[in-house]
């Protein structure tokens, strides 16, 4: 069912994958130089666990980007399996879980992505598996059998009293785990494990809050460590750029119809007027801090233009068409007029066919999704963790911009919430009938 879809996809578009994404340059320093970075220069701006995976398929596979695709799409039926077990787990139903996993396989804008040297595949396998754990941890209760549930019932409730389940400390552990490689694949995903731990807390869930934080702390503690030898860094020394990116003169009028990536000349214009020492400087630090401080150099200088364009980040994240609209390409350029106004050229459509398959498989999904949040507003304890993923991707991306891209990872939640809804409505519209 989930590998179907995109084995055929990976076939139909075996002639089109050129490769030249910098993630595969940084698995080409890993291969040729044994060091993470392009060239074989260190590099602290790039999550590792992404880079190391293709290195690691492009050895096994010989170095055959078909097979290492392949192997692509097998880790994210890993993804969809335990869509399905944290759907019937959450839900104390089956058929739930199913149509979860059901939504999963056949979402066009994840097939597609599986057959792209991206980290969205993996990074929505190790964040569903995550939260997986995490609900165990939380709610550590068997799924009942079918036949002692009412028609009525959708959702027995489930305990939420730690210590029950003899396997909560592997679970926490595990949870640990997968959290962090979650950080190693994108750290923007750091927010979810802070506040699963805060509630961890709040719940008075004590033992298993500090398993989860030590446990990913060692897993993600390896990069802190090397980060900081290169250049004092602690996490990435790319978030400056991107929140510059994101909070400057031209980005509210860029967003969400082109790629802020359009902007890349303006901004390195600024540093070239302001810091050219840091153009050629091998401390990424310096460089991430300089952008950093533009950024709210400018959201300070303009607190209201900054709150308009954050609320709208909010709206263009759930935008049910893909974000950017206009997609970049290397030939693609900003126009500036000298007195405010810019345009991009040239301008490049999507076919309308990839357009409608994404608005109508994510509309579809994202209205029922609300149905569903409805109908399990008596379980919002059981489901926190969801509610806290959705509520960290809207903070970051919010921050810094939205793309369809960034928010895809999160889409799993919105299928939960989307297979209550049609379970639901299957099974009263079975009962009228």
């Amino acid at each position: 069912m989930y590998l179907s879809p995109r084995f055929l996809c990976l076939f139909l578009r075996a002639h089109h994958q050129e490769v030249t994404s910098f993630y595969w340059r940084l698995s080409e320093g890993i291969l040729r130089y044994g060091r993470f970075g392009e060239k074989g220069a260190r590099t602290t701006a790039f999550e590792p666990l992404y880079p190391f995976f293709l290195a690691t398929a492009r050895w096994m596979t010989g170095d055959q980007k078909f097979l290492v695709l392949s192997v692509q799409i097998v880790i994210g039926a890993i993804g969809c399996l335990y869509l399905y077990e944290l759907g019937a787990w959450l839900s104390r139903n089956k058929k739930i879980g199913f149509m979860s996993a059901l939504l999963y396989s056949f979402y066009p804008y994840l097939i597609y992505q599986s057959v792209m040297i991206s980290e969205i595949t993996l990074l929505t396998t190790v964040l569903i598996v995550s939260v997986y754990y995490y609900c165990k941890v939380t709610s550590p209760s068997p799924l009942p059998s079918p036949k002692g549930r009412g028609n009525d019932n959708s959702f027995p409730p489930l305990p939420l009293k730690g210590g029950e389940d003899k396997g909560e400390g592997v679970n926490s552990i595990l949870c640990g785990i997968f959290f962090g490689l979650t950080i190693l694949t994108r750290t923007t995903a750091m927010p979810i494990l802070f506040l699963g731990i805060i509630a961890l807390l709040v719940k008075k869930f004590y033992r298993q809050a500090l398993l989860l934080f030590v446990t990913s702390t060692l897993v993600i503690l390896p990069m802190i460590i090397r980060n900081y030898q290169i250049d004092g860094s602690l996490l990435l020394t790319r978030s400056g750029e991107n929140l510059f990116d994101g909070n400057l003169e031209y980005s509210d009028k860029l967003i969400p119809a082109y790629s802020v990536d359009v902007l890349k000349p303006y901004v390195y214009g600024i540093l070239r007027k302001e810091r050219r020492d840091l153009i050629r400087s091998s401390s990424n630090k310096e460089l991430d801090r300089f952008f950093t401080q533009k950024a709210f150099e400018f959201m300070s200088e303009h607190p209201w233009r900054t709150l308009r364009l954050k609320l709208k980040n909010i709206i263009d994240l759930f935008n049910f068409r893909l974000v950017p609209f206009y997609p970049m390409t290397e030939s693609s350029e900003l126009i500036l007029d000298g007195a405010g106004g810019l345009r991009v050229e040239p301008i490049v459509n999507r076919s309308i066919a990839l357009e409608l398959a994404h608005s109508l498989s994510y509309g579809f999904i994202f209205l029922t999704a609300a149905a569903g949040i409805y109908l399990r507003r008596k379980e919002f304890q059981t489901d926190l963790i969801l509610y806290l993923t959705i509520l960290s991707f809207i903070a970051v991306y919010s921050l810094y911009f939205p793309t369809t891209r960034l928010r895809a990872p999160m889409d799993f939640v919105l299928m939960f919430f989307s297979a209550c809804a049609i379970e639901t409505f299957l099974r009263r519209f079975k009962n009228v009938t």
